[in-house]
């Protein structure tokens, strides 16, 4: 029987889990006896590691489909594939330290599936190499050990089966079968170029190093997996379905997916525990040039996220990546850091869902509104980080931490920083929301602030909302998950939260209230949102300075407290009550109720326009009939707008039960109102003092077609509107003239018969005291301002090393017919080239005159610039396009050892170049203050792999990793003109040695014909002496008495055409004749046979 703690990753937790949970034991104990199983599981494994000889080989191996040999040599093996695919089933498949396996696979594209079959894990120490996928499945387990060194062009090591027609077809999808070893990572595992490397098991932990540049890194359990590559073999997705049994994926060490894509899946039905994913070390798929990756951790519906390492998808010189983590609970502990950083914008991390779960399609992130399952508990520690900002250009990214709403038990817990902040330079802020049916963000630092924009938006969208000061600070940093029914906010977090974004505080949908229990007291200048589902219950005075507050109710709005902001907007679907104050400041005060609403207190405010005040019941505009409501004045108070400000009730009636309320501003003792009533329906004033309400003030408005025109226009006309019963005015423009282009000003006077009746001003008043409605006559001066013509700029530049425009960079458009300007001291605000060129563009310019084309008469004639505006600088107005310098690479010989013969190196059987190879580059078209460039490669191989027709080399896939010199010109900035590059090559010839193999005679003998040959050594590649053409042979040092002689090999007869061959003399013995010798033949075997 075999011993179950000599090979701990086939240990059957499985078997082991299913009779703990089969026998009638308390929690505690099952848990603390799986622990144990967990345990000893590890101390055995690594124990079992270090008894793995160092030359150990995988055996027993049998080619099952497709086209390949194995060779052995010593402690390499080499498997030689001819077809695309093969699959090989060995009976063990272990690597020794001191061991390696290469792949002789016949392109990238190629792939080798290694099923195992026999009753031991898979133990890998040594190296493994191949240029294609290598897929090596083992249902007791795979072990990558500390001195693993994996470099493939994709690798899938996994406990799951694969039927062997899925994979010849290339579909790869693997079924967790009735072995649940685990693949186990704590070597290197290394993917090619837009490789991937998956790590599929019922337990996966990585605790080493997995890169894939610009390619996938997936580790997931479950009991479907399937991998779904893009039509280039690119590992695009996976596809899990969840477990009976327990899933877990761990990673402890590191994950680097350089603009790529990173997937942690652990997928299993709350039959134990689910699936649980565990990261305590460091994932990154950050991106340089254009866009950081992507990272995707999914635990399932049931199953449990522990994030406390660090996610990253930031971009150096592009646009944050997005980072999405879903499943049941999601926690993030005090060392979790999640950056999504960017150069030109932040990107996206989606915790436990979508904005607001999907349900708003505007500022989602998915189409699909059920893409990202809905978490139900999300809890993000103290001193946990997010980072979604914009580092340089461009606006903050897109945050989301959420809960189901809808879901009793969810709880949402934010005690960490999130931030997405606009670009330094510039940008708008981002957006943060933090939403869960129960929200706890008291200890939470959010921004979106935008030094260089507009500040962003934190949404907080639980149900029931409190703003009170009489609750606890939740200073617990351990996930709890306490079930209330009330979120209760405290009005400090609202006031904190405000002095860096824009707040929306938002009830879900339903029968959820707001409440203000606390006064809210800020002084800067962003804005308050406040917004419920049934009702709004303002019991507590609210000041957010010169900012502005807006109030959304689905029930009633109730007043109890002041309120004061720049600006005042409430849209109420009942009944709104005004029992204390509210000033707007110098903005606009509205209140829309769809029913009844009451003004008890005084309404303020200092606008001076048409809808400074406009109070509306019963209906949401001006035009209509109405629904019904009333707006009612209680007691006296004043409603005041400043200036000629106006007040406007939009209702169908009005009633005031204790005297007419007193409007201070311009038109005192006044209102209007629309009704379409046929009766009045409102109480009266007092019998003294001068109009109170008139049905419909009259009023006429006079109008030029434009009081400002701009340079190039032509002189306006004036007209009249809303005269009573056909009367008309008689204007005419006194004088028009424009003498100076430059931004000056003519006067147009507009007259009639009777000037002294009044005057309007331009945009419109009602008349004046006494003057009838009828038979007026008005004179009227007007102010004609001749504005000078804005014009549009574009540039296009290629890359330089600085920010200068001058020259003919620049485009001046919008010109007057015929004109032309000039410019100078031109810059642009980035001299880099970037992805989104949106970003660049001309940051200072100044025009200079230029000359009249035509017509004839005026062309020459000096064009005033002064005429002429230039736009607000920004990317929509002054874009400039940066084309990337063209740089042209080639590769220098004269630094070699030979450079007559070019690039060159000693026969291996192989056509690409050495493993040290290192090409020398010479450059031309590197801008002045750039000295150097740092490139990289795919693949660098000889036209041919033999010595006599090799005679160049091919260095394919080169790219620009970094520009060396004093100006930090960036790899973005320039363009190869060819990423291919074939210079001089030679292969060398490999040295081949003959040595002469002991001989012997008895004394008085012939020698023996031939003597013993020789034997060669120095083969490559497994070549053998069948390429050998001729012979060799022997002759020894005359003489005749018993001893030893010189045995010399004659090597001129033999040669190879990749070889130089050299002879090494053996020893020819003459035996005395009563001495016996015994000679023994070569005897070999392989190891693991018989």
């Amino acid at each position: 029987m075999r011993d179950p703690f000599k090979y701990p990753i086939i240990w059957k937790r499985f078997q082991i889990e299913s009779d703990l949970f089969s026998r009638n034991l308390s929690g505690g104990l099952r848990f603390f006896l799986m622990g144990m199983v967990t345990l000893l599981s590890t101390q055995v494994k690594i124990a079992r590691a270090q008894s793995l000889p160092i030359h150990a080989l995988p055996s027993g191996g049998h080619v099952q489909s497709g086209d390949a040999l194995i060779d052995i040599t010593g402690t390499n093996m080499l498997i030689h594939q001819s077809s695309q695919k093969a699959a090989i089933d060995w009976k063990s498949f272990d690597v020794g330290r001191d061991a390696s396996i290469h792949f002789n696979q016949p392109n990238s594209a190629a792939s080798t599936l290694n099923r195992i079959t026999g009753v031991d894990p898979s133990q890998i120490m040594g190296r493994i190499r191949a240029p294609g996928q290598v897929f090596i499945s083992n249902g007791n387990g795979v072990y990558f050990g500390r001195s693993a060194s994996v470099d493939v062009g994709s690798l899938v090591a996994t406990t799951m089966n694969i039927d062997l027609e899925d994979f010849m077809n290339g579909q790869l999808r693997f079924l967790q079968g009735d072995e649940f070893g685990e693949v186990v990572n704590e070597g290197e595992l290394r993917a090619k170029f837009e490789g991937f490397v998956a790590l599929l098991a019922p337990e996966v932990r990585n605790q080493g190093l997995i890169f894939a540049r610009k390619g996938t890194v997936a580790l997931a359990s479950g009991e479907i997996v399937e991998l779904e590559l893009d039509p280039h073999g690119k590992l695009s997705g996976i596809r899990v379905t969840a477990s009976v049994w327990d899933a877990l994926v761990e990673n402890k060490n590191a994950i680097v997916a350089e603009d790529g894509l990173v997937i942690l899946s652990a997928q299993a039905v709350r039959s134990l525990r689910g699936g649980l994913i565990r990261s305590t070390g460091s994932i990154q798929a950050t991106g340089i040039k254009k866009i950081g990756g992507r990272i995707v951790l999914t635990a399932g519906e049931d199953g449990r996220i522990e994030q406390a390492g660090l996610l990253n998808v930031s971009s150096l010189h592009g646009k944050g990546g997005s980072i999405i983590l879903e499943g049941e609970e999601i926690v993030m502990g005090t060392d979790s850091v999640i950056d999504a950083t960017g150069s030109i914008g932040g990107g996206e991390v989606l915790i436990g869902g979508d904005w607001q779960g999907g349900a708003n399609k505007d500022l989602r992130v998915f189409d699909d509104p059920d893409a990202i399952i809905q978490a139900e508990k999300v809890f993000m520690a103290e001193g946990a980080r997010i980072e979604a900002s914009a580092s340089s250009e461009g606006d903050g990214g897109k945050v989301v931490l959420w809960s189901d709403v809808l879901n009793p038990n969810s709880f949402t817990t934010v005690l960490g920083k999130i931030y997405a902040k606009g670009g330094a330079e510039m940008g708008n802020g981002g957006m943060v929301e933090t939403s869960g049916r129960i929200l706890n963000i008291n200890q939470a630092k959010v921004s979106t602030i935008a030094t260089a924009g507009s500040t962003g938006l934190w949404l907080l969208d639980p149900g029931n909302i409190n703003i009170t000061d009489s609750g606890t600070t939740d200073t617990d940093s351990l996930p709890s998950f306490p079930v209330g029914s009330d979120t209760d906010i405290h009005p400090t977090s609202v006031v904190n939260a405000l002095g860096s974004s824009n707040v929306i505080i938002q009830t879900g949908s339903g029968s959820y209230n707001l409440t203000i229990s606390s006064a809210i007291s800020y002084s800067g200048s962003n804005n308050l949102t406040l917004e419920a589902g049934q009702d709004v219950l303002i019991n507590s005075a609210v000041d957010i300075g010169s900012g502005d507050l807006t109030i959304t109710s689905g029930g009633n709005l109730t007043v109890s407290a002041d309120l004061n902001s720049a600006t005042f907007l409430a849209t109420v679907s009942g009944d709104v009550a005004i029992n204390n104050a509210i000033n707007s400041g110098s903005g606009t005060l509205t209140v829309d109720a769809d029913n009844d609403l009451t003004v008890g207190a005084n309404l303020t405010t200092s606008n001076t326009g048409n809808s400074a005040i406009v109070l509306t019941a019963g209906k949401n505009d001006a035009a209509g009939t109405s629904s019904g409501g009333q707006v009612m004045i209680s007691g006296s108070p004043t409603i005041s707008t400043g200036g000629s400000g106006r007040t406007t009730f939009l209702t169908g009636s009005v009633s005031d039960s204790t005297g007419l309320t007193t409007l201070v501003g311009s038109g005192t003792g006044r209102f209007r109102y629309h009704s379409d009533e046929t009766t009045t329906n409102y109480t009266t004033a007092l019998s003294t003092g001068k109009y109170a309400i008139y049905r419909e003030q009259p009023t006429t408005t006079i109008t030029p077609s434009s009081t400002t025109i701009t340079y190039g226009d032509s002189t306006p006309t004036i007209s009249a509107s809303d005269l009573q019963n056909g009367d008309t005015l008689t204007s005419s423009i006194d004088s028009a003239t424009y003498t100076d282009h430059g931004g000056g000003t003519s006067y147009l006077d507009v007259t009639g018969a009777n000037d002294d009746d009044g005057v309007f001003q331009s945009a419109g008043y009602a008349l004046t005291e006494n003057l009838a409605a009828l038979g007026y006559d008005v004179t009227n001066t007007q102010t004609i301002t001749v504005n000078q013509k804005q014009v549009s700029l574009t540039a296009t530049k290629t890359y330089d090393g600085t920010n200068d425009l001058d020259g003919s960079h620049v485009t001046i458009n919008n010109l007057v017919t015929n004109e032309a300007i000039g410019y100078t001291g031109a810059t642009v605000n980035n001299k880099h080239v970037m992805a989104d060129s949106s970003y660049r563009y001309i940051d200072a310019i100044t025009l200079s005159d230029g000359t009249i084309q035509s017509p004839a008469d005026n062309a020459g004639s000096a064009t005033k610039s002064q005429n002429y505006k230039l736009p607000t600088l920004n990317r929509s107005n002054a874009p400039v396009t940066t084309n990337a310098a063209t740089l042209s690479v080639s590769v220098n010989n004269s630094s070699h050892a030979s450079p007559s013969s070019g690039l060159t190196k000693t026969y291996d059987g192989f056509d690409s170049a050495s493993d040290d190879f290192s090409p020398d580059y010479t450059f031309t078209g590197l801008v002045s203050g750039d000295t150097s460039a740092e490139l990289s490669f795919s693949d660098a191989n000889y036209n041919s792999a033999n010595v006599a027709d090799a005679s160049s080399l091919t260095i394919s896939g080169i790219t620009i990793n970094n520009i060396s010199g004093s100006i930090d010109s960036y790899p973005t900035d320039y363009v190869l003109e060819s990423t291919t590059e074939t210079v001089a090559g030679s292969i060398s010839e490999a040295s081949l040695s003959a040595t002469a193999n002991t001989s012997f005679k008895f004394l008085g003998e012939s020698d023996p014909s031939g003597f013993s040959s020789v034997a060669y050594t120095g083969f490559v590649n497994n070549e053998s002496a069948s390429v050998l053409t001729g012979s060799t042979t022997l002759s020894r040092t005359s003489g005749e008495t018993a001893g030893d002689y010189t045995l010399t090999p004659d090597v001129s007869g033999v040669s190879a055409a990749n070889y130089t061959i050299s002879a090494v003399n053996g020893v020819f013995t003459i035996v005395p004749a009563n001495e016996l010798m015994v000679a023994l033949s070569n005897a070999s075997t392989t190891y693991g046979d018989a």
